[in-house]
């Protein structure tokens, strides 16, 4: 009888507790505030994702560069023997950045604009050429053109 006694003044005295808390709203930084559009009245997210880190991310995390080409692939892998389109099965991480290029070998291109960028490697003794091109799409950057030349 003294254990039911104590375990109802337990729950009376944590339910007395509970009820003279303040209420805390729960917050998430991570959610985007929406805002809407003057020209079409519709929802839309008020940031975009960063390019500069996405791109340094893309070229450095295979997971993620894999979840951010947006297959199918416009473009070609093309050389001497034919060419093939690029699939997510056969993908090869792409590492190396317009930044680490050889300038002396070779001539860069790159071209910035809000909402896309692109890239173009080109050599200047040779047949090979490497071009990409990034889009934002609802906010998040992908790859959405490669085309590679080894001819």
């Amino acid at each position: 009888m003294k254990i039911s006694k104590f375990v109802f003044i337990l729950i009376c005295a944590l339910v007395l507790v509970q009820c003279n808390r303040k209420s805390n709203p729960v917050t998430n930084k991570n959610v985007k505030p929406i805002v809407k559009s003057e020209s079409s009245g519709t929802a839309s997210t008020k940031k975009a994702e960063n390019f500069d880190n996405f791109y340094v991310r893309f070229h450095k995390d295979s997971l993620f560069q894999v979840s951010r080409v947006q297959f199918p692939l416009k473009g070609k892998k093309e050389n001497l023997k034919g060419s093939s389109s690029w699939t997510k099965e056969k993908w090869m991480m792409i590492k190396a950045t317009s930044n680490e290029v050889d300038r002396n070998e070779f001539n860069v291109k790159t071209v910035k604009n809000a909402d896309s960028y692109f890239e173009g490697i080109y050599c200047k003794n040779c047949g090979f050429s490497f071009e990409m091109e990034y889009r934002l799409i609802n906010g998040k950057w992908y790859l959405v053109y490669l085309q590679e030349k080894d001819l």
